[in-house]
């Protein structure tokens, strides 16, 4: 490789001397203690951040295109902590948001955490509002088309919490496990208030998700999983479909009070598809 460190197809490569790797391996944890160089980091904001970090102790020759591209993802990954540091302080008053029943302020706060994160694991405890939360998010144009995944007997019930605090939102319910054009269908919840020719959101089970993978993914801008532990197998159909959906959108949040069952290692599977890279390599 001409450079020591390269960015190639959303990964960070690094080939440092000897001295350098052992150093890297102590800073990036998920490298495999006994792998030789050259390293494969995966491109988040917060990878690029820690590089970016140990490239000023241990300098290492790069392009200009990727030392800017690193700068940037850097950048974002500050930006993005002093949001979260702004919005968690106690002194802090979450925004008013456009809704018919204005949510409590915990509830603006975690709304708030989503739009400024791009993921966030919601884990209060049953009835306090979780889905208002999610609900909050939508208000930002941002985030439509949304996505909403829920178990199989609650899609109406979404429709039902959304319209009383967002009656302004157009809903469809994807009621078949075989996919068909959502331009065309019209079978919108509501009447449609304008020309527009998607909903502002469209809710699903878990059990249509694979079957529907290609479709939603890149077409939603914002997911939120509904009793999410139902991601906590890495293994399954749904969890395979849910993590590409997922990563094609900007925001991505779970619901549950009960994010993980029984194994510590199913939260990995679970964060992986909310804030990928937050706990590294399985």
């Amino acid at each position: 490789m001409s450079h020591q460190v390269e960015w190639k197809a959303g990964t960070w490569v690094v080939d440092p001397p000897a001295h350098v790797a052992i150093r890297l391996k102590r800073v990036f944890g998920q490298l495999a203690t006994g792998r030789t160089a050259p390293f494969v980091l995966k491109d988040t904001d917060e990878v690029a951040r820690d590089l970016r970090w140990f490239l000023d102790r241990f300098p290492l020759s790069m392009s200009p295109k990727d030392r800017t591209q690193l700068e940037q993802a850097a950048g974002r990954h500050v930006e993005r902590q002093g949001a979260v540091e702004r919005i968690l302080a106690a002194k802090h008053k979450p925004t008013a948001f456009k809704l018919a029943i204005q949510p409590r302020e915990y509830q603006r706060r975690a709304a708030e955490l989503l739009l400024a994160a791009g993921g966030l694991l919601l884990a209060d405890d049953v009835g306090i509002g979780k889905t208002c939360s999610a609900i909050a998010t939508f208000c930002d144009a941002r985030t439509l088309p949304a996505l909403v995944v829920t178990l199989a007997h609650l899609p109406r019930q979404w429709d039902q919490e959304i319209a009383k605090f967002a009656p302004g939102l157009r809903v469809h319910i994807i009621r078949s496990g075989k996919p068909y054009d959502l331009t065309r269908a019209k079978q919108w919840t509501r009447p449609l208030s304008m020309a527009v020719e998607l909903p502002d959101v469209l809710v699903i089970n878990y059990h249509k998700l694979a079957t529907w993978s290609d479709v939603l993914k890149g077409l939603v801008r914002s997911v939120v999983f509904d009793e999410v532990q139902e991601l906590r197998h890495s293994t399954t159909e749904r969890y395979k479909a849910a993590s590409a959906i997922a990563q094609a959108a900007h925001f991505r949040m779970g619901l549950s009070a009960t994010p993980i069952y029984n194994y510590g290692e199913e939260i990995h599977s679970v964060l992986s598809v909310l804030c990928p890279g937050a706990l590294g390599s399985h």
